[in-house]
């Protein structure tokens, strides 16, 4: 959360302005009654993909720049297919059978569009108590 925070301020203020926007359908989502949570995520996320699909070049190039795996996972055929999975599960109700999804993805899946050279890893091993994680 703290990397993600501080890239907030590496956008231009378009893209941060519109990144903003996602904070309170993200709170909004996640603070419903239990039994509607996974709707609401389901909602928010073939939403937030749905919009990332027709955002303008600039905002790609900043999610591009600043987060080169979230561009990755956003541009990938996995994403449109979990983003379609989502708004079906979203559109269904509360009644929604999980089992009439379908992830179509083929697989291996295609290299990402961005070589990441350097993977900054946010958890160290330790050999007692097995992963600590910032």
């Amino acid at each position: 959360m703290d990397e993600l925070m501080s890239n907030l301020n590496e956008l231009h203020e378009p893209t941060k302005a519109e990144f903003k926007k996602w904070w309170s359908r993200v709170f909004e989502a996640v603070s419903v009654p239990p039994g509607q949570l996974a709707n609401c995520l389901a909602d928010l996320i073939a939403d937030f993909k749905e919009s990332y699909d027709k955002a303008s070049p600039t905002i790609k190039s900043d999610v591009r720049t600043v987060w080169p795996e979230a561009y990755n996972l956003l541009e990938s055929a996995f994403a449109t297919n979990f983003a379609a999975a989502a708004r079906k599960f979203a559109d269904g109700g509360l009644s929604m059978d999980i089992h009439l999804l379908s992830a179509d993805a083929p697989y291996p899946p295609p290299a990402p569009k961005v070589k990441i050279a350097s993977r900054a890893r946010h958890y160290e091993f330790n050999g007692e108590l097995g992963t600590n994680f910032d």
